[in-house]
């Protein structure tokens, strides 16, 4: 037990030392807001046709696209996606679930066995700057089988664990996976970059899953637990203002449930949806402005914006997070990042004009099902 003990301080030291940070010109490298990805799949053995299907995400803006390749036969098939920070992406063959680890301006060739017969771990090969990360997330998925920790320790949410014996199980599902790092990076010829990565994703996705947790179980299982409940202590460890995480997506990600979990007590019950949401975004918002400073306060404004915005509806929300946002586009400064939130929210505001949503007791329309 203390040699398991004494290899997380390991870990958790390792994130957050003096010398563990990325410099900035190495970060500004992996990080365009604009930037792209191109795929190529090299395909040997397709006995049937077969759909591969590639479900990627963006962070600023933050966006997430499925996209497919039909695949008749034998040969290479090319893919251009969205691609603006280090990302781990999925692809989906024959009811397989692979990585798709990318990063901005790269080009990622993915060699693709389509044999049944074979071993699945054989059936997979990369080639490119990413190529051992994905060789690590693709023996982590044979490891675990689950692509994202939040499979397995949802179950820890349920009424059958108190929230206190939830985090201990959740903690432990966490700890599993960064053993598995420390012992993968010292076997492996990973880039220094996407280890202090994958660690500051590892701690700042564990935090952010113990929030949500509690806001599932809130709403879920109607339990009632407050902002200033003991459950939360465990936060006075974890850095807010982490200048360090420029390029965690799941930073970004437990900064907005943090942000939530701070002012819980103070929503309104009575409200739902989009409505709900934004008077949530408009409690926030000072917290964040005071609690955030620099470039960390410019990225994750825009990432919040951006994510509010790919989740609006129709136009009368799109107006309504436009008002906001003019009224704090000033403390992020920086032209390029408004723009990026401007131009998501113009292509947003397109697609929910061709969407139709039925308001509630409307009829729907006819629809069939493929057989």
């Amino acid at each position: 037990m203390n040699k398991f003990c004494n290899i997380l301080l390991i870990f958790i030291f390792s994130v957050f030392s003096c010398n563990s940070g990325l410099q900035k010109n190495e970060m500004d490298t992996l990080v365009d807001c604009s930037g792209k990805t191109h795929l190529k799949f090299i395909v040997n053995n397709c006995k049937d046709t077969t759909v591969f299907h590639i479900q990627s995400r963006t962070v600023i803006p933050w966006k997430l696209e499925n996209k497919q390749i039909v695949i008749p036969k034998d040969g290479i098939y090319n893919l251009t996606i969205n691609s603006t920070h280090p990302m781990l992406d999925l692809f989906f063959c024959q009811n397989k679930r692979y990585p798709l680890f990318t990063i901005p301006h790269d080009t990622l060739n993915v060699y693709v066995d389509l044999d049944l017969s074979g071993n699945r771990q054989n059936s997979i090969h990369y080639a490119g700057k990413t190529e051992h990360i994905n060789i690590y997330y693709h023996e982590k998925f044979e490891r675990f089988n689950y692509p994202d920790i939040a499979v397995p320790a949802t179950n820890y949410t349920s009424p059958s664990y108190s929230i206190y014996e939830g985090a201990v199980k959740i903690d432990s599902l966490f700890n599993e996976e960064k053993k598995f790092l420390l012992n993968y990076e010292n076997a492996a010829d990973l880039p220094n970059w996407f280890i202090e990565l994958e660690k500051l994703n590892l701690y700042y996705h564990s935090a952010e899953f113990k929030l949500g947790a509690i806001s599932s179980r809130n709403q879920l299982n109607g339990e009632n637990t407050k902002a200033n409940d003991p459950y939360f202590n465990f936060l006075d460890s974890v850095p807010i203002h982490n200048p360090k995480a420029y390029l965690s997506s799941r930073y970004f990600e437990f900064l907005r449930a943090y942000y939530y979990n701070t002012n819980m007590d103070k929503y309104e019950a009575n409200t739902t949806g989009f409505e709900r949401a934004f008077a949530i975004l408009k409690i926030n918002l000072p917290d964040i402005l005071n609690g955030l400073s620099g470039e960390t306060r410019k990225q994750f404004i825009a990432y919040h914006f951006s994510w509010y915005y790919f989740m609006t509806k129709n136009t009368s929300e799109v107006l309504k997070l436009d008002s906001l946002f003019g009224t704090i586009s000033n403390y992020v400064n920086d032209s390029k990042l408004v723009d990026v939130v401007k131009t998501n929210r113009n292509s947003q505001n397109e697609d929910v004009k061709k969407v139709s949503y039925l308001n509630k007791g409307e009829k729907a329309p006819d629809f069939y099902l493929r057989m």
